[in-house]
């Protein structure tokens, strides 16, 4: 190997290694990307190193939180193993949170702190909504072509909107008072 060939490489290897620290930016873009696409509108983007929240609506009475956290990982790690990131999927629900009870939902006042566990469903209050949300996790490197850092972002939204449609169900088989 010569060195122009050594010499790109090391670019191609500075750039990736630079990507690695902005997969969750990168994860959350393409997810507002396919909900705008779908005809939602961001109402709020929240970020700081590790995570971003964002919240969509769509009329009155669709509306969508997502808390996306990137687990911190380097490229060579990325490479062999991938990494974890955790989406928590809340949905709006109308009425009040009184009958959401018997050990289904947690009551969260205001943000999930530390790890939240996947699968418990959870109710916080966000502004004058309510939101029953839930948790779930994936390695990265099953979404993503590591060589280009492409995205298959559309199966992520497709576990979102799994998530979704679930919570949409338990809601209606749920006595909520009105």
């Amino acid at each position: 190997m010569g060195y122009q060939e050594l010499y790109e490489d090391s670019w191609d290897l500075y750039k990736k290694e630079l990507m690695v620290n902005s997969l969750g930016s990168i994860i959350m873009g393409e997810i507002i990307k396919e909900f705008v696409g779908q005809g939602y509108y961001l109402l709020r983007l929240h970020g700081n190193k590790n995570d971003i929240s964002c919240r969509f609506d769509k009329g009155e009475l669709e509306r969508v939180r997502l808390d996306v956290v990137m687990h911190r990982v380097d490229l060579g790690t990325l490479y062999s193993f991938g990494g974890i990131c955790h989406i928590t999927v809340w949905k709006g629900i109308q009425g009040t949170v009184a009958g959401y009870a018997g050990g289904q939902v947690k009551q969260v006042l205001s943000t999930v702190r530390g790890l939240p566990e996947p699968g418990v469903y959870m109710v916080m209050q966000d502004g004058t909504s309510y939101f029953v949300g839930t948790t779930i996790y994936f390695n990265v490197k099953d979404h993503l072509k590591v060589e280009t850092f492409a995205l298959d972002v559309g199966s992520i939204v497709e576990k979102v909107g799994d998530v979704l449609r679930e919570i949409s169900r338990m809601d209606s088989t749920l006595e909520v008072e009105k």
